[in-house]
């Protein structure tokens, strides 16, 4: 079996991480793939009906990205859907909507596997890494859900549930250049936590 320079290595590190043997760690994904029927799980999986297909090819999506997608549509403007497991850094979700053909096939390349990474506050690395290009102040990393980066529609970031902005009132705090985060994240008091002793008199409690 010929693999790309470099891939075996990383076959035998998974194979220990198993507990395994090389050729009985390739047995145990080919098991796993292999349906009882004799088909091949992965190719149904990433399967495209012949409208989609013809849909990537038109919007001249490379191939690479095919395995990442689960739909494709063109109903109302440019629309995919990635597969579970996956996130467009443009969008911060498994959505990619765009107006135009040229910014769907940039947006598509922004796509990957959600990194399992080290965690700080909840956050993977990327989104710890775009905070602190924003700097944003960490004692509110715990406050955060997630980053969304949109360069033609500003910059977003979203609260966790029962957080709420008093700049904006809400749990989006949304800006159009990203160094205005440090003055609506400083803001006096500007994150807090919805105590739940007193829910009706929307009293809050500063994390």
């Amino acid at each position: 079996m010929n693999v790309p320079k470099g891939f075996i290595e990383k076959i035998k590190k998974c194979a220990d991480q198993n507990g395994t043997s090389v050729n009985e760690y390739i047995i145990r994904l080919l098991e796993q793939d292999i349906s009882k029927e004799g088909c091949s799980r992965i190719a149904e999986q990433s399967r495209f009906d012949e409208k989609q297909n013809d849909l990537l090819q038109k919007w001249q999506v490379a191939k690479k990205y095919y395995d990442m997608i689960e739909a494709a549509d063109d109903s109302q403007g440019y629309y995919v859907l990635l597969k579970s497991g996956y996130i467009n850094d443009v969008s911060g979700s498994r959505t990619i909507q765009t107006e135009s053909m040229h910014d769907i096939r940039l947006a598509i390349t922004k796509s990957h596997a959600v990194r399992t990474g080290t965690l700080t506050d909840g956050l993977d690395e990327q989104t710890v890494e775009q905070l602190k290009r924003w700097q944003v102040p960490r004692k509110y990393y715990k406050l955060i859900e997630s980053v969304a980066v949109k360069k033609s529609n500003g910059h977003t970031i979203i609260l966790k549930e029962g957080c709420i902005n008093d700049y904006t009132g809400s749990r989006t705090v949304h800006v159009e250049k990203a160094n205005y985060f440090r003055t609506v994240m400083n803001t006096l008091t500007s994150c807090r936590r919805r105590s739940d002793q007193y829910p009706l008199k929307r009293q809050y409690e500063l994390l």
